[in-house]
């Protein structure tokens, strides 16, 4: 049969004669939407996202959990995003504050003396014993912390705490998601939820208040954890925050979500039942490993063994290159499981490959694999993932990093912790924050790219430091200070020679003309 035989017909009307009703088949243009057996298994009905979260969103959570202390390419995952999301160091605050325009600058000069006392108090802030509540986290800890839950739980809840006990009189508590209750909804029209009346106006979509334009207004959390061992039903109760007092984070998949889900949500089952897999395949090895034959008695022969073990079965001694004869009647069958399977490797490739895919990382990445890489792939794999590590940098700097320095910052000028003046606030908070940046597999080849970029004027060296990681102006205060420190002790420092693009250039990108060398014109 023609492989278009299936395909749809057109009817098209004849001259004089009314037009037929297009059939069935063309009616489903889509075989995606078709009904047969063969996509059966495939959901025909949507419902709202928040509607799938609601029956979905604590399982999905406690599962997420479990693989991230029990399966290691979870773990790994996670561990993945905090190193080159959050970075080992944090982001650097770098402030830009700015005097008022003048004639020779109309954006303003920047208020440098203004912009470094904040830089310290602020790098002072965020040691351990400060930044948060409890004290027991530095600001690059907490940085790490907010994605690792952000991507573990789906979502993330830190709470403003001001009045805390510090010298700026603010520090951030990271609350678990599972305060933040599912189950509580309430639709618009009004209704009442332990003693607080819910406006007509507004919404509860699992614990979370909105108002028509679906902006959170506030959350209702639970006081303590609702699984927690040592908490009873008795004293769980639920309070109501302001938004302006939490921060709920996570990166939305629909349009119209209240809550995040885990980022491993569609790669949950394939690591588990990969994980399943090898614990199988690792124990049928050693079982293999351990097993060599059973010896068949033959009645009213019975075997001679060295000893019995501790359950009384017959022990015979095994040693290498020896050979023993048995007793007439008596036979050995031999075992020979095949573990583990010469399939196995492959396989398991294949299940790490997918969940790779729909965690926005390379399969080598992933899996820990660099077997049959190359300078190319690797590179170029690298580059996909780097992309999705940046937007997730911008991210975090915009909901995390941005609105507790504002809130620090509010609270430092009130409290008088930073000698600024409080009125000036719109100008202080100008921050940028600077996150981790990457080398390449091949250093040497990067270096001589970016000196061909730099000559021909495509990139200049600040975007160069920003995607390594640094700040342009602290590499340039950096190699200044070198130079005052070895001229103060009479060290001569080797000046660097000049770029290897631009030796065979005209100093200005071009290529030199051809000609005598250098020596003999």
């Amino acid at each position: 049969m023609w492989p278009f035989a299936r395909l749809p017909t057109l009817r098209l009307r004849q001259a004089g004669r009314p037009a037929r009703p297009l059939g069935d088949g063309f009616a489903r243009a889509y075989l995606a939407a078709s009904k047969d057996r063969l996509v059966a298994d495939l959901p025909r009905i949507s419902v709202s996202a928040n509607a799938e979260l609601r029956s979905s969103l604590r399982i999905l959570r406690a599962r997420s959990r479990h693989l991230a202390r029990n399966n290691d390419y979870a773990r790994g995952f996670f561990k993945t995003l905090k190193n080159n999301i959050a970075g080992p160091q944090g982001f650097v605050l770098q402030v830009r504050a700015r005097h008022d325009p003048t004639k020779d600058d109309p954006s303003g000069p920047l208020d440098i003396d203004a912009n470094r006392r904040i830089e310290a108090a602020h790098e002072r802030w965020s040691r351990p014993g400060w930044c948060t509540a409890d004290g027991r986290l530095s600001r690059a800890d907490a940085e790490r912390l907010f994605i690792m839950l952000v991507a573990r739980d789906g979502e993330v809840l830190v709470r403003h705490v001001r009045n805390a006990a510090n010298d700026w009189g603010y520090a951030i508590q990271f609350l678990p998601a599972d305060l933040l209750d599912e189950e509580l909804n309430v639709a618009f029209g009004g209704g009442s939820i332990d003693g607080y009346v819910v406006p007509r106006e507004h919404e509860i979509r699992m614990g979370v208040e909105r108002d028509r334009w679906r902006r959170p207004l506030a959350y209702h959390l639970f006081t303590a954890h609702p699984n927690d061992d040592l908490q009873t039903i008795k004293l769980r109760r639920r309070e109501r925050i302001p938004a302006g007092d939490l921060i709920h984070a996570f990166v939305a998949e629909d349009a119209d979500e209240a809550r995040g889900v885990p980022w491993l949500f569609s790669a949950m089952r394939r690591l588990a039942m990969l994980g399943g897999y090898e614990e199988a395949e690792l124990v049928a090895a050693r079982v293999a490993a351990s097993k060599m034959g059973f010896y068949k008695e033959a009645a009213g022969m019975p075997l001679q063994a060295d000893g019995t073990d501790a359950g009384g079965n017959l022990i015979r001694d095994a040693e290498p290159g020896h050979f023993e004869r048995l007793p007439a009647g008596v036979d050995i069958a031999t075992w020979d499981p095949q573990h583990p399977s010469g399939q196995f490797a492959p396989f398991a490739k294949a299940m790490l490959r997918g969940a790779a895919v729909g965690t926005g990382t390379s399969y080598n990445l992933f899996a820990s694999d660099l077997e049959s890489v190359n300078y190319s792939s690797l590179r170029q794999g690298a580059l996909n993932e780097r992309d999705e590590w940046r937007a997730l940098q911008r991210w975090q700097c915009s909901v995390f990093c941005a609105p507790v320095y504002g809130e620090w910052l509010r609270l430092a000028l009130t409290t008088g912790a930073l000698a600024l003046p409080a009125e000036k606030f719109a100008k202080f908070d100008a921050p940028e924050f600077q996150p981790r940046g990457w080398v390449w597999v091949d250093p040497l080849k990067e270096i001589e790219a970016e000196e061909r970029a730099v000559a021909l004027r495509v990139k200049s060296r600040t975007e160069i430091c920003a995607e390594r990681g640094r700040d342009f102006e602290d590499v340039i205060r950096q190699i200044a200070s070198e130079g005052r420190i070895a001229a103060a002790n009479g060290v001569e420092l080797p000046l660097p020679g000049p770029p290897s693009f631009a030796k065979a250039t005209d100093g200005e990108g071009s290529p030199k003309p051809k000609g005598p060398p250098d020596d003999e014109t």
